[in-house]
């Protein structure tokens, strides 16, 4: 759980098949982890117990973010351990402002990179 004040932990794996027709001739895999500071926790809605679902939005919005060229024009199946990250994802809407900034900026990356995504639990 995270505790305000410490570092908390997002990460992704991402695996590309391989497509020859596409010039990729074997399987692509890459994951990346990074531990979020009080510089970005600390622009969230201040006194909360807790920004689970803040952080589980983040995470969802870091591969789009990393490997964006990578899935420029590409179907996505999207897994994500956290039901309630992926309903606001899949309708569109938190009433939480600061989960609302971060799906805008979901939004805004899947049409940047026309990339159509189902997400998955």
């Amino acid at each position: 759980m995270f505790v305000p004040g410490s570092p908390a932990g997002i990460a992704f794996y991402v695996e590309f098949p391989a497509e020859p027709s596409r010039g990729l001739p074997r399987t692509e895999r890459f994951h990346g982890s990074i531990f979020v500071g009080e510089e970005v926790t600390g622009r969230f809605v201040p006194a909360k117990a807790q920004y689970i679902g803040q952080l589980e939005l983040l995470a969802a919005l870091t591969p789009y973010t990393s490997l964006g060229g990578k899935l420029k024009g590409r179907r996505v199946v999207h897994w994500i351990d956290n039901t309630s990250a992926i309903a606001v994802l899949c309708k569109g809407y938190s009433a939480a402002p600061d989960s609302a900034r971060i799906l805008q900026a979901c939004a805004v990356l899947r049409l940047d990179l026309d990339c159509p995504i189902w997400f998955q639990w």
